[in-house]
């Protein structure tokens, strides 16, 4: 064991307080090194109860950040009182190998906070059972990462099988685990978007889209976004109402949307979703399309002055796999990347500037 890598809780009641040197434990054989809480840099956690030094502090048990003074067995957890709910929840998509040619699934965990500087980068650990017994245990596959690209957690290159993931935040808390499985790529998704196309854009957009064998899809939402990145439900379209050919248009109340795309799932949690749509006629600043990609990816930039600048699209375990450099003019531009090459999954565009950095979430079908 080594003693140099110390974890630390750093929880404060309001101002941290002076301390004394304090010497690690050499139980099990750990060699004991002294350290000093004053001369290390830590961001301290305020959790904002009244002092006292007789009190004793506590973290919720259900895995939320929040903090309790003198607490009850149960810790308040929120999930014992009624009417009080967690201020976070999450939302698993599981994405099956879609062709043989390529082995490896994928899932897409779906962060759902207020304020998600706080939550992120979120930590997530997964388990695989390598072994096939039923069981996660010593002997089955485990594996450890980060995702600092809100609102969702991106996680590539799942063998067929069955796993166990736990996520957290990066406070340590807000826990939670899911268990799922990556079916073979044989086993073909009978439900089929065969097309989704934008028909007239504006205030009052139309679409127009076809499903075939629809029998197993449980839920159908059309999303919207304002950068081609972050999406949020638009409408919910029932089930019984997709089948075959559909004209679709949303109403218009407030400003439209600039970006659009369908979700669907079927009765066994699978996601599909289809190609991202733009709504605008000229393409929007700060944003990557479509998504997901299949041949080329189309980058909207904005400059005050003429520069060059350097991109890098890097893998989901951080890999650089393409990179160059791109001469910007003044004002709005449209950049483009072939991705034919790319294996299918998860990969994050990083545009370096002289005075700031951009990153774009990829996802190559």
């Amino acid at each position: 064991m080594d003693a140099s890598a110390n974890v630390v809780d750093a929880v404060v009641r309001s101002a941290a307080e002076s301390s004394s040197s304090i010497t690690s434990s050499s139980a099990g054989g750990c060699t004991p090194r002294t350290f000093d809480l004053d001369t290390k840099s830590f961001n301290y956690e305020t959790i904002g109860i009244t002092a006292g030094r007789g009190n004793s502090f506590a973290r919720l048990t259900d895995g939320d950040c929040g903090w309790v003074r003198d607490s009850r067995q149960s810790a308040n957890a929120t999930n014992t009182s009624p009417g009080d709910v967690s201020d976070i929840s999450y939302e698993i998509d599981i994405i099956d190998p879609d062709n043989c040619g390529f082995m490896y699934g994928s899932i897409e965990i779906h962060v759902k906070h207020s304020d998600y500087t706080s939550v992120f980068p979120m930590n997530y650990t997964y388990s695989y059972d390598s072994d096939n017994d039923g069981d996660f245990d010593f002997s089955d596959f485990y594996a450890y990462g980060v995702d600092n690209s809100p609102p969702s957690i991106s996680i590539v290159g799942l063998l067929t099988g069955r796993y166990r993931v736990t996520v957290s935040s990066v406070g340590g808390c807000y826990l939670h685990t899911f268990e799922f499985t990556i079916l073979s790529c044989s086993s073909v998704l009978p439900v089929k978007l065969e097309y989704f196309n934008l028909v007239e854009k504006g205030r009052s957009p139309r679409f127009e889209w076809k499903i075939s064998d629809p029998d197993d899809l449980a839920s159908m939402v059309l999303q919207k976004s304002d950068d081609g990145k972050y999406f949020t439900d638009q409408d919910v379209i029932p089930p019984s109402s997709v089948s075959g050919p559909q004209v679709y248009r949303i109403k218009a109340t407030g400003k439209p949307a600039e970006f659009y795309r369908l979700r669907l799932k079927t009765t066994a949690n699978r996601a599909i979703y289809s190609s991202v749509l733009s709504n605008h006629l000229s393409s929007q600043a700060g944003a990557a399309w479509p998504m997901p990609a299949r041949g080329k990816l189309f980058v909207s930039l904005s400059s005050d002055l003429q520069e060059t600048v350097q991109y890098q699209l890097v893998s989901s375990s951080g890999v650089p796999v393409l990179s160059g450099n791109w001469q910007l003019r003044q004002g709005e531009q449209v950049k483009e990347i072939d991705l034919a090459a790319l294996p299918p999954g998860f990969y994050q565009l990083v545009v370096r500037r002289k005075n700031k950095t951009e990153s774009f979430k990829v996802i190559r079908q």
